[in-house]
């Protein structure tokens, strides 16, 4: 629950959101984040049908990653492996309609999530966790 809760934080979605609107709010929000074609209604453009899956498909296997502790060095910024090596664990093994739309959600997502976690942080500056 606390990661799904980081993850949509980090995308700003608010608490309040019923738990099956959530997803969706993520994967728009994911996705206008990543700077693909989302319109108002995703039921006009095929486009937008496909970058709202493809965002969504990132978010569950960051949910996915997080719940293995595959991306903790991103949560407590200690990143001693490159964006590209976590671009390709977002993106593997997960059923992507357009690989760079997929790519470019990976690339968002990290950096949004980067940011989160640096403000909020969870320990002093001597070290010592916020109880």
């Amino acid at each position: 629950m606390a990661n799904q809760r980081t993850i949509y934080r980090c995308l700003g979605v608010p608490d309040m959101i019923a738990d099956q609107s959530k997803s969706a709010a993520a994967a728009l929000l994911l996705a206008r984040a990543a700077g693909l074609d989302v319109s108002a209604d995703p039921n006009v453009s095929r486009l937008s049908k496909l970058s709202l899956y493809d965002a969504s498909q990132i978010i569950s296997r960051a949910l996915e990653l997080l719940a293995a502790g595959d991306l903790d060095a991103v949560v407590v910024r200690f990143d001693y492996r490159d964006d590209d090596w976590y671009v390709s664990q977002l993106t593997r093994h997960t059923k992507l309609e357009v690989y760079e739309q997929g790519e470019a959600c990976a690339r968002a997502l990290l950096e949004r999530l980067r940011t989160y976690v640096i403000a909020h942080p969870f320990e002093d500056g001597t070290g010592r966790p916020f109880s």
